[in-house]
């Protein structure tokens, strides 16, 4: 368990958070596609 392990840890979870920011964008866009949709 030395800094090498901590760095990778936070690479992990770094690479998890970019992964679920672009899910969270993604679904916004399908929400605001379904908006204009309703809008008509």
């Amino acid at each position: 368990m030395g800094m090498r392990h901590i760095a990778d840890e936070q690479q992990a979870l770094h690479q998890r958070l970019e992964t679920v920011v672009q899910q969270l964008e993604q679904v916004q866009r399908e929400v605001d596609v379904l908006k204009a949709k309703e809008a008509k």
